[in-house]
């Protein structure tokens, strides 16, 4: 009788388990149609990212059409996938170009036949992926901060505002707050793109900056900077209550300092302040047309006072053309340029600062009468109260733009 028992017990478990076998079959379909979900999601991201990019670096040519970026994002796609609808398994391609041309965006829907998770879940017909491509290049430059690591490589600490009219705002740092904005701050821009992070109200941004971008090439890192000759003056002091002066082009050394009500004319060329600070305190005017200002030395430094007005338009030919402020590449990092001038609204050219920082700071009012204008800096930073404007009305400016500010035919990457 015992025996007879452990029979029937043995044919209790042979129904067990031939009742547990079409889910257990289920659940073994389940795991091999996510799994197989998952890598075809995985490759097909990449598919779409490498096919979004080969279309971007396309809108590099103005003669390139739009069906000939669209066709270079399907043919990069049929190479991987099977893009004609057989039924079963086939890849849908879907190419929009901004209608700036800036950017191109690839959303590819993969159909396949999956054993069981259909059923379970509708969703996972079609998997469905997306990638958008901009080209950086094509964007005018207008603010760029070069340092790779710092933290608020970009810092507006108070309340000031800057704003860039048809161009964009690059901060190399990779760092989490490689932008920071006081809450009482805004910027606007083009386009605002940071290697790194940011640290700030969304709403204070106009856009919000792109993170994790490239970081931007420096334009004018081959330019030359001319050097100082013979000494035109020694450590000159501009102190009278009320004076005009005429300065004429050549090598200042030990800088200048002027203070008093005194109205400084610059004659157009390349002045070159050695060893030395240009230091403008006072309550007078600083102004010259198709002139550079060149910073030889650690010592050499720029610090422009509250009451001081600014009227400088940059060279218009030679080594200097189109830099209005021009730091020496040898001195040491780190150094301070500092603008307060209540009246600093005509700085037409590029201030190029690759070793130091830009601070401006008080009420400042900086390039609202100029046609353009562009900051390069390691750092920039923007205390309480200033307003930046930057324009990009090139046409009508006789101050040459240099290459990389204008925007030209770049990198391309992805923003998302």
């Amino acid at each position: 009788m015992f025996l007879r028992f452990l029979r029937n017990i043995g044919g209790n478990f042979a129904i067990a388990f031939s009742l547990l076998t079409v889910p257990l079959m289920g659940a073994a379909g389940l795991v091999v149609d996510y799994s197989s979900m998952h890598f075809a999601k995985s490759h097909l991201q990449d598919v779409a990212d490498a096919a979004a990019l080969a279309a971007a670096k396309e809108l590099a040519l103005s003669t390139t059409t739009k069906s000939e970026v669209v066709g270079v994002a399907e043919n990069y796609v049929a190479a991987d996938f099977d893009t004609q609808n057989n039924g079963t398994q086939y890849v849908k391609v879907l190419t929009t170009l901004a209608d700036d041309r800036s950017e191109v965006t690839v959303d590819l829907d993969y159909y396949w036949q999956p054993f069981f998770a259909h059923y379970m879940n509708s969703d996972v017909l079609p998997i469905r992926v997306s990638a958008t491509a901009r080209q950086a290049g094509s964007e005018p430059m207008c603010v760029l901060a070069l340092k790779p690591t710092s933290k608020d490589g970009l810092n507006m600490r108070g309340k000031g505002s800057l704003n860039t009219e048809g161009c964009t705002v690059h901060v190399n740092s990779t760092d989490k707050d490689a932008i920071h904005l006081n809450k009482s701050s805004t910027m606007s821009a083009l386009n605002i793109y940071t290697a790194g992070g940011y640290n700030g109200v969304d709403t204070s941004f106009s856009p919000v900056p792109i993170v994790d971008s490239p970081a931007a090439e420096d334009p004018l890192a081959d330019r030359i900077s001319p050097k100082a000759g013979s000494c035109t003056e020694n450590d000159l002091k501009i102190h009278d209550k009320k004076k005009k002066v005429k300065l004429i082009p050549g090598t200042y050394c030990g800088g200048i300092d002027a203070s008093g009500k005194v109205d400084i004319l610059l004659k157009p060329g390349v002045y070159i302040f050695k060893d030395g600070p240009l230091s403008l305190g006072g309550a007078g005017k600083f102004k010259g047309d198709n002139v550079s200002l060149v910073f030889e030395g650690d010592l050499s430094t720029m610090d422009i006072g509250p009451s001081m007005a600014i009227s400088l338009k940059a060279a218009r030919s030679g080594a200097t053309a189109g830099i209005l402020i021009f730091e020496d590449r040898n001195a040491k990092l780190g150094r301070t340029f500092t603008i307060r001038s209540k009246n600093a609204e005509q700085m037409e050219g590029v201030i190029y600062l690759p070793n130091g920082k830009l601070f401006v700071d008080k009420a400042s009012r900086v390039g609202q009468a100029s046609n353009w204008s562009a900051i390069i800096a390691r750092e920039i930073e923007i205390g309480d109260g200033p307003q930046i404007q930057i324009n990009s009305d090139y046409g009508n400016s006789n101050v040459p733009v240099p290459e990389g500010i204008r925007g030209t035919s770049g990198y391309v990457y992805l923003t998302n």
